[in-house]
């Protein structure tokens, strides 16, 4: 066999990679790109057999108006733009209401830093969300929308975290996380907090008992080694807390953003990395 049969055969057999392993497979071409897909597709039977779940999500993001102008977002709004919203407390319970007719199980909402925005702000949307569809999991917030509550509120993570549980958010969003390198975060995302930062409070979450997704958010400006180091920082925090519920990766979106405009990023991830 030669090296890369040998590292996968090893993988299947239950080798655990290390990160520069990673890299190395993250990098394959051609063919060999099969060969990795196969012994992931082996390794996911004999870890998950056939079983697929799934669930009715509805995204509700209550604001696109943001004081962050991340260099990878389409999504964010400053308050005077044309197109930016802020939904008002009935236009929540509409929603919400309205998900909870379509058989919706999940209601996901994350949304942009307001300005105006305080713990209690995103308490009272929880409320709303929660009155409006009682039986419907609250999916809500983000590391950094805990940290943004906290500063704007001078309290601490933990005690921002442990209104959000009481307010009914079930599990966290794993979001924000993009990719956990500093000199990326630098380059795609300089506003938001820092990889130990996002680390620190996940794990705070997993240790009250709030369960999150993880997510990689990749194919913009990020190398292969900084997406083998984001697995193995996930990895890390699942052996220790075992509090993800599940791996998301997010296809980077090019079309209208700042980073793409100013020739800093690829138009997302090619077909080969996806795969």
């Amino acid at each position: 066999m030669n090296p890369l049969e040998t590292l996968l055969s090893n993988c299947v057999a239950g080798h655990r990679l290390s990160t520069q392993e990673a890299s190395d497979l993250l990098r394959v071409k051609g063919q060999d790109i099969f060969r990795v897909a196969t012994a992931a597709d082996e390794k996911r039977k004999e870890e998950a057999g056939e079983n697929i779940t799934f669930i009715r999500n509805q995204n509700i993001n209550c604001t696109n108006i943001c004081i962050n102008q991340c260099g990878f977002c389409g999504f964010s709004r400053g308050e005077a733009d044309m197109d930016a919203y802020l939904l008002t407390p009935d236009e929540l319970k509409k929603q919400a209401r309205l998900a909870g007719e379509r058989g919706v199980t999940e209601i996901c909402s994350v949304s942009g830093l307001h300005p105006s925005y305080t713990l209690l702000s995103y308490l009272e949307i929880f409320k709303i969300l929660k009155t409006a569809a009682p039986t419907v999991h609250l999916h809500a917030s983000n590391p950094m929308e805990v940290a943004y509550a906290a500063e704007k509120s001078r309290c601490s993570t933990r005690e921002v975290l442990q209104e959000f549980k009481k307010a009914g958010v079930g599990t966290l969003c794993g979001t924000g996380a993009e990719i956990l390198s500093d000199p990326v975060r630098a380059v795609i995302c300089p506003g938001k907090i820092s990889t130990s930062e996002w680390v620190r409070i996940i794990k705070e979450a997993h240790s009250m008992g709030i369960k999150t997704t993880a997510t990689i958010m990749y194919g913009h400006c990020e190398s292969e080694d900084d997406r083998a180091l984001h697995l193995s920082i996930i990895r890390d925090i699942q052996d220790e807390t075992m509090g993800f519920t599940e791996f998301v990766p997010l296809s980077f979106i090019h079309q209208k953003t700042p980073l793409y405009n100013q020739g800093l990023a690829h138009a997302g991830a090619t077909g080969r990395e996806d795969l």
